[in-house]
């Protein structure tokens, strides 16, 4: 029976770090690990994973000083010993099936990542976890190209690390940056890109089976000049990696991603309030990419975020 590795980085989560562990444990299928790794929550989740670890000897739980998400998951992956490895956030929570139909339709096809979709809430209300009857006919397949295209065009396959299960040898191209927000920027296009060197297959179950909660206090929803920068920095590096493997058209989508983030800082927090990096990674675009639409566009941000708000509406 296919062992799994689920890794749970924690930190500060009481308030629903209980509904998480629960729908972990409820899973349908039950041949897995659960690492917890800590990563120095200060409030009661060291309580909660303490008395879940006695009641399930799934639980393998641990315990490090605060060191930030990627640290946290570099640790549980050098503790994992399945042969299938999920991640899951803390405040988010998943589908009964969710481990039973990712790894149901990795094995049936032979292939190294297999992607659901999500939903996404604030409250339980987006829950729901009714049996998909013959989604097994229903998947979409890629290789490592299609699979990149899809998740640069924001068709099916997120960025996010979880919502995916893995082939353990596909991980081995890189570990997640630390000291680094947005980390997954930088790691899942190297994940996808790898299944080429074992069976050049992700498949897409297009099922909300992660439930993924919009937390307001979260790094996501919290931006400040380093996740901003983090953010950047991620998606200059998706670029040199593409551009290292000669995927040519995938180094052009990545530029792409690059140039539009960029537009969007801008527009929501404009570089006069300090955020002038944001020259240094369009010029970086500029310098090997250039594009005369792609400078002007650039300029007109600059100088008044809401005349180019007002045009583009106007343009419409």
């Amino acid at each position: 029976m296919n062992f799994i590795s689920l890794i749970l980085p924690v930190y500060n989560v009481e308030k629903y770090l209980e509904r998480c562990l629960n729908s972990i444990l409820s899973q349908t299928y039950s041949n897995f690990e659960l690492i917890i790794i800590d990563d120095g929550s200060t409030d009661s989740c060291p309580q909660i994973i303490n008395k879940y670890e006695k009641n399930d000897s799934r639980i393998k739980a641990f315990r490090q000083e605060n060191k930030g998400l990627s640290a946290a998951r570099n640790a549980g992956l050098k503790k994992a010993k399945g042969e299938y490895i999920g991640f899951i956030d803390s405040d988010d929570y998943i589908s009964k099936y969710y481990l039973e139909y990712l790894l149901n339709a990795l094995t049936a096809n032979n292939a190294s990542i297999s992607c659901c979709t999500y939903e996404s809430g604030t409250e339980d209300n987006y829950y729901h976890d009714e049996k998909y009857e013959g989604f097994e006919n229903d998947l979409e397949i890629y290789d490592h190209t299609g699979a990149g295209k899809n998740m640069m065009e924001y068709k099916g396959i997120f960025v996010t690390v979880w919502a995916k299960l893995y082939k353990k040898e596909v991980l081995s191209i890189c570990d997640f940056p630390e000291g680094r927000f947005g980390e997954d920027n930088f790691t899942t296009c190297q994940y996808l890109w790898n299944t080429k060197n074992y069976t050049d297959k992700v498949l897409l179950i297009r099922k909300k089976l992660y439930y993924y909660y919009s937390n307001p206090t979260s790094i996501v929803n919290t931006p400040n000049r380093k996740k901003i920068n983090d953010d950047l920095w991620a998606k200059k590096e998706r670029i040199i990696f593409y551009k290292d493997k000669n995927e040519t058209e995938l180094c052009q989508l990545a530029y792409n991603n690059l140039e539009n983030r960029i537009y969007y800082f801008m527009k929501n927090y404009p570089s006069k309030r300090g955020y002038f990096f944001y020259f240094k990674y369009f010029f970086y675009c500029l310098k090997n990419n250039f594009r005369i639409k792609a400078l002007l566009k650039f300029l007109l941000i600059y100088i008044s975020p809401g005349f180019f708000r007002l045009i583009k509406k106007v343009g419409h």
